[in-house]
Protein backbone atom coordinates (compact mmCIF):
# COMPACT_ATOMS: atom_id res chain seq x y z
CA UNK A 1 0.00 0.00 0.00
CA UNK A 2 2.75 2.44 0.62
CA UNK A 3 4.15 2.06 -2.56
CA UNK A 4 1.33 2.53 -4.29
CA UNK A 5 0.91 6.04 -2.87
CA UNK A 6 3.89 6.67 -3.78
CA UNK A 7 3.68 5.32 -6.89
CA UNK A 8 0.63 7.64 -7.47
CA UNK A 9 1.93 10.62 -6.13
CA UNK A 10 4.84 10.27 -8.99
CA UNK A 11 2.26 9.65 -11.57
CA UNK A 12 -0.06 12.78 -10.63
CA UNK A 13 3.05 14.85 -10.05
CA UNK A 14 4.25 14.07 -13.47
CA UNK A 15 0.81 14.78 -14.57
CA UNK A 16 0.66 18.49 -13.48
CA UNK A 17 4.05 18.91 -14.46
CA UNK A 18 3.15 18.13 -18.37
CA UNK A 19 0.13 20.21 -17.52
CA UNK A 20 1.53 23.64 -16.84
CA UNK A 21 2.86 24.86 -20.52
CA UNK A 22 6.57 26.37 -20.72
CA UNK A 23 7.37 29.61 -22.28
CA UNK A 24 7.94 27.67 -25.87
CA UNK A 25 4.40 25.94 -25.92
CA UNK A 26 2.80 29.16 -24.45
CA UNK A 27 4.81 31.08 -27.22
CA UNK A 28 3.16 28.85 -29.48
CA UNK A 29 -0.55 29.35 -28.53
CA UNK A 30 0.41 33.08 -28.71
CA UNK A 31 1.33 33.08 -32.35
CA UNK A 32 -1.91 30.50 -33.28
CA UNK A 33 -4.20 32.79 -31.38
CA UNK A 34 -2.90 35.54 -33.62
CA UNK A 35 -3.22 33.32 -36.86
CA UNK A 36 -6.78 32.74 -36.02
CA UNK A 37 -7.47 36.34 -35.53
CA UNK A 38 -9.03 34.93 -31.86
CA UNK A 39 -8.70 38.41 -29.78
CA UNK A 40 -10.05 37.08 -26.62
CA UNK A 41 -7.10 33.92 -26.59
CA UNK A 42 -4.61 36.57 -27.77
CA UNK A 43 -5.37 39.07 -24.97
CA UNK A 44 -5.35 36.27 -22.63
CA UNK A 45 -1.93 34.84 -23.67
CA UNK A 46 -0.19 38.82 -23.66
CA UNK A 47 1.27 40.39 -20.26
CA UNK A 48 -0.35 43.10 -18.83
CA UNK A 49 1.89 45.59 -20.02
CA UNK A 50 1.48 44.75 -23.16
CA UNK A 51 -2.31 44.79 -24.11
CA UNK A 52 -3.26 48.14 -24.90
CA UNK A 53 -0.87 48.19 -27.82
CA UNK A 54 -2.21 44.13 -28.74
CA UNK A 55 -5.91 45.58 -28.68
CA UNK A 56 -4.81 49.10 -30.65
CA UNK A 57 -3.23 46.45 -33.23
CA UNK A 58 -6.17 44.17 -33.13
CA UNK A 59 -8.23 47.30 -34.25
CA UNK A 60 -6.51 48.54 -36.75
CA UNK A 61 -6.12 44.61 -38.00
CA UNK A 62 -10.08 44.06 -37.68
CA UNK A 63 -10.68 47.69 -39.82
CA UNK A 64 -8.08 46.19 -42.68
CA UNK A 65 -10.10 42.68 -42.43
CA UNK A 66 -13.01 44.82 -43.23
CA UNK A 67 -11.70 46.51 -46.10
CA UNK A 68 -12.95 43.93 -48.61
CA UNK A 69 -16.69 43.27 -47.59
CA UNK A 70 -16.35 47.35 -48.72
CA UNK A 71 -15.36 46.88 -51.93
CA UNK A 72 -17.65 44.15 -52.49
CA UNK A 73 -15.49 41.12 -52.08
CA UNK A 74 -17.55 38.07 -50.03
CA UNK A 75 -14.22 37.71 -48.26
CA UNK A 76 -14.38 35.64 -44.76
CA UNK A 77 -12.39 34.18 -42.10
CA UNK A 78 -12.85 30.15 -44.00
CA UNK A 79 -10.76 31.55 -46.85
CA UNK A 80 -7.76 32.55 -45.00
CA UNK A 81 -5.64 29.53 -44.31
CA UNK A 82 -2.70 30.03 -42.19
CA UNK A 83 -0.05 27.09 -40.42
CA UNK A 84 2.50 27.83 -38.25
CA UNK A 85 3.49 24.05 -38.68
CA UNK A 86 6.77 24.60 -39.81
CA UNK A 87 7.89 27.07 -36.99
CA UNK A 88 9.69 26.18 -34.25
CA UNK A 89 10.09 27.26 -30.90
CA UNK A 90 12.89 27.25 -28.73
CA UNK A 91 14.02 29.06 -25.45
CA UNK A 92 17.34 30.61 -25.72
CA UNK A 93 16.87 31.42 -21.79
CA UNK A 94 15.30 31.38 -18.91
CA UNK A 95 14.93 32.58 -15.55
CA UNK A 96 11.92 31.59 -12.70
CA UNK A 97 9.35 34.57 -14.05
CA UNK A 98 10.99 35.55 -17.57
CA UNK A 99 12.28 33.77 -21.26
CA UNK A 100 13.48 34.93 -24.49
CA UNK A 101 11.61 32.41 -26.55
CA UNK A 102 13.60 31.87 -30.62
CA UNK A 103 10.91 31.31 -33.14
CA UNK A 104 12.38 30.63 -37.11
CA UNK A 105 11.07 28.48 -39.50
CA UNK A 106 8.18 29.50 -42.38
CA UNK A 107 4.85 30.88 -41.45
CA UNK A 108 2.46 29.42 -44.20
CA UNK A 109 -1.17 31.33 -45.11
CA UNK A 110 -3.24 31.45 -48.24
CA UNK A 111 -6.02 33.62 -49.28
CA UNK A 112 -8.40 32.77 -51.62
CA UNK A 113 -5.85 31.06 -54.56
CA UNK A 114 -3.13 33.39 -53.10
CA UNK A 115 -0.37 31.38 -50.90
CA UNK A 116 2.86 32.61 -49.58
CA UNK A 117 5.03 31.10 -47.07
CA UNK A 118 7.01 33.95 -44.88
CA UNK A 119 10.59 33.49 -43.20
CA UNK A 120 10.33 34.27 -39.40
CA UNK A 121 13.40 34.69 -37.19
CA UNK A 122 12.70 36.60 -34.04
CA UNK A 123 12.64 36.40 -30.21
CA UNK A 124 9.62 36.61 -28.32
CA UNK A 125 9.98 37.98 -24.33
CA UNK A 126 7.46 35.33 -22.48
CA UNK A 127 6.65 36.79 -18.68
CA UNK A 128 5.39 34.39 -15.98
CA UNK A 129 2.46 36.39 -14.86
CA UNK A 130 -0.32 34.65 -12.28
CA UNK A 131 1.42 31.25 -12.97
CA UNK A 132 1.21 31.37 -16.64
CA UNK A 133 3.46 31.98 -19.45
CA UNK A 134 2.48 35.05 -21.30
CA UNK A 135 4.00 37.20 -24.36
CA UNK A 136 5.39 40.40 -23.87
CA UNK A 137 6.89 42.22 -26.82
CA UNK A 138 9.66 41.48 -28.57
CA UNK A 139 13.40 41.94 -26.23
Amino acid sequence: MKHTARLLYIVVALVLAGCSAGPASAAREWYKANLEMNGSAILARTCQAQQLAVQEAGLLVSAIMLMPQMLGIDLGMDDINSSLSNLKFHVVSSTDTQAIVQVTGELEFAVLAFAQQVPVSERALMVKEDGQWKWCGLP
